[in-house]
């Protein structure tokens, strides 16, 4: 039994035939194996030692037939490779020849900057194709196509681009529609869409103007009920106005009330001691009051003070620059709880320009010592005639004395508040004489905007001193 591989027979290697299988029935399998071949690609002569060796080798073995068998199928086999590599150059070859001519017309396609489809040239007719049993000896011989005809390629290439022209045509008209489709589509949506949102506001508007409506009747219901409770007060108030007058006619009508009877025969009820002795104060500060005034005149009820302008005084534009005013005298406090302080009292330079129409025991600017500096913007620009100084008087206070009140004082006029001013005089007041004391000026003093006070003594407090009131009079510029 013959016992061949399959994969020698598919490549060549045993010739199935009748003789052959006749011949080889009486070989075994297992008796003189042959070598595997290797299949090399390369040259011919390789080729043909290959085919010896196998030849040798089958001789030696004893088998002449079997020999010849193997050289018919490697000459088969390297027929196929040679006409393999001949299709393989006459086609590098032909890719060659239509490079080289079509190089003019691809120059002349892209000087036209217009895009065309390239015109494939004719086929060679006579191209040699190599018989099966024959081996193709050089391939040095090529096929030179003929020029083609230039009226020809340009009217290829016009055509071209007519075809090129109207599909272009058609396809903008084609994107023209589908715009147009779209725009449509959208107009329509933007259409439905406005619809919406107006029919929205109508009913937002309509919901904003019937809650209008209500506020309006509402106001309108409040309105006439506080019209008619207002005509009601105006009716009562003239029926109160008209019982007024009547009473009043009434009253006026009616005569004259009896006089008391005399009661002076009647016995005086004596004071108890306490009263007495505040009577007797009393009187005696009266008559030392009375004193005052018959010594003064009749000036002593308005003092001169009160008769001119103060152009000192803060309602009416006056300030006090507390930059440059003396500090601040803190007295303790008058308020406490468990030994802390709470409450102070605050009174500051202003006090002094304030203008109050009742001079009260401690309501005044206390600074520290008995000499003390208080600057003053007037109120208008002044030629300065007269400056008046308030103190509480002695029999207002619970000592009965006015230590603290300033003694004497300088009075300077300037025009800015940085500089020195000018000297317009020396002055001092007097304890025992009327609270307000109004002193003039030697000679009326040049134009000023700014007045400074200079307190140089008091009347004896060491800690502090008290200023009430400081007025500034003239005429204004």
């Amino acid at each position: 039994m013959i016992r061949r591989s399959e994969r020698l027979i598919a490549k060549g290697y045993y010739h199935l035939d009748k003789d052959s299988n006749s011949r080889e029935t009486d070989i075994s399998y297992h008796e003189n194996t042959v070598r595997p071949y290797k299949r090399r690609s390369g040259s011919k002569a390789t080729s043909s030692r290959d085919a010896g060796t196998t030849s040798q080798t089958l001789a030696s073995v004893g088998q002449p037939d079997k020999a010849a068998s193997v050289d018919h199928r490697s000459s088969t086999f390297y027929s196929g490779r040679m006409k393999k590599a001949c299709a393989v150059l006459i086609l590098l070859s032909f890719l060659f020849l239509s490079v080289w001519w079509f190089h003019p017309f691809v120059a002349s396609f892209f000087s036209l900057l217009a895009p065309a489809v390239p015109i494939s040239p004719p086929l060679p007719n006579d191209i040699p194709v190599n018989s099966p049993g024959k081996v193709q000896p050089s391939m040095e011989t090529s096929y030179i196509p003929a020029e083609p005809d230039p009226d020809a390629v340009s009217a290829a290439v016009y055509t071209q681009m007519e075809r090129l022209l109207v599909d272009m045509q058609l396809k903008q008209k084609l994107l023209l529609e589908e715009i147009k489709q779209n725009v449509q589509t959208d107009i329509q949506d933007i259409n439905a869409q406005l619809k919406e949102v107006v029919s929205d506001s109508r009913l937002n508007l309509k919901e904003e103007v019937s809650v209008l409506q209500k506020l309006i009747l509402d106001s309108q219901g409040e309105i006439q009920s506080a019209a008619a409770s207002m005509k009601l007060k105006i009716e009562i108030l003239e029926d109160r106005n008209v019982k007024l007058s009547e009473d009043l006619l009434s009253i006026k009508a009616t005569p004259p009330p009896v006089p008391p009877p005399d009661n002076s025969s009647r016995p005086v009820q004596r004071l108890t001691p306490e009263l007495e002795q505040d009577m007797k104060w009393f009187n005696a500060r009266m008559q030392e009051h009375e004193a005052i005034r018959s010594s003064q005149g009749t000036d002593c009820v308005h003092p001169r003070a009160d008769r001119m302008p103060d152009f000192a005084l803060e309602s009416q534009g006056g300030s006090v620059i507390s930059s440059r005013c003396s500090e601040t005298y803190s007295r303790s406090a008058f308020l406490t709880f468990f030994g802390f302080r709470l409450l102070y009292p605050s009174e500051g330079p202003r006090t002094v320009i304030q203008g109050h129409p009742m001079l009260l025991p401690g309501k005044c600017w206390a600074f520290y010592g008995g000499q003390g500096t208080l600057l003053i913007s007037l109120s208008h620009p002044v030629s300065i005639t007269h400056v008046t100084l308030d103190h509480v008087p002695r029999y207002n206070t619970p000592t009965g004395h006015i230590d603290s009140a300033p003694k004497d004082f300088e009075v300077f006029g300037m025009n800015n508040e940085n500089e020195a001013g000018t000297l317009l005089g020396r002055f001092t007041y007097d304890q025992n004489g009327e609270p307000t004391q109004t002193f003039e000026l030697p000679s009326p003093s040049d134009i000023h905007h700014f007045v400074k006070l200079r307190v140089l003594t008091n009347w004896g407090q060491d800690e502090y001193t008290c200023l009430y009131r400081f007025r500034v009079h003239g005429k204004m510029a």
